[in-house]
């Protein structure tokens, strides 16, 4: 969804910053969809910004440096787009580290990320064991936005989007699609259990 958003926003040659790239996936869809803009993947951890590094060395237009997520990459020209997939709930202040994505970002530019629903019954039994997903549940329409704002970002919007239910086995496949287009036809259910939100913004 994220990358749909970015493609769809006519920015296909543009600079992209990625906030938090963890091992490269989400990069890499990118990289493919977009293959004449020019990408910077950033990771807090080594061990990650080496993964994500094996991911798309193939790819002429992806650079990967280590970066915090409060950080900026010195001598790096302004970016059209700053994006990150769960990674805002990751940080302990997040209106600070936004303000320093708004810094990196040309005026006119767009942040677009993606942060995990923790009213979603999956995600959350997920994240519970994990003390690293603490903050996870502090996710919410008005917390994004409140941060997002704080961070300096203008004409901010809080989407949320579809709940998908787990692929099954091939035989459940055609039942699984129904029940999903019941849930997505009854908007008050995946209003509440949706699995995930997406912010957009500008700088």
């Amino acid at each position: 969804m994220a990358a749909s958003r970015i493609e769809g926003a006519a920015l296909a040659d543009r600079r992209i910053l990625e906030i938090g790239c963890g091992g490269g996936f989400f990069t890499r869809e990118l990289a493919l969809r977009l293959p004449r803009a020019a990408i910077v993947a950033t990771d807090a951890f080594e061990p990650m910004v080496h993964a994500c590094r094996e991911r798309v060395r193939d790819l002429p237009n992806v650079s990967v440096r280590q970066m915090d997520g409060r950080g900026s990459l010195g001598g790096e020209p302004p970016f059209d787009v700053v994006c990150a997939v769960d990674v805002i709930h990751h940080l302990e202040d997040p209106p600070e580290a936004l303000r320093a994505w708004r810094a990196q970002a040309r005026p006119g530019g767009i942040l677009v990320a993606i942060e995990a629903n923790p009213m979603h019954p999956v995600l959350a039994l997920k994240a519970l064991p994990q003390p690293e997903e603490r903050r996870f549940f502090l996710n919410n329409l008005a917390r994004l936005r409140r941060w997002t704002e704080q961070g300096g970002w203008t004409g901010v919007t809080v989407e949320r989007l579809p709940l998908y239910l787990p692929t099954g086995p091939a035989v459940l496949a055609k039942m699984l699609d129904r029940l999903e287009d019941l849930l997505h036809r009854g908007h008050r259910i995946w209003g509440t259990l949706s699995g995930a939100f997406l912010v957009s913004a500008r700088a």
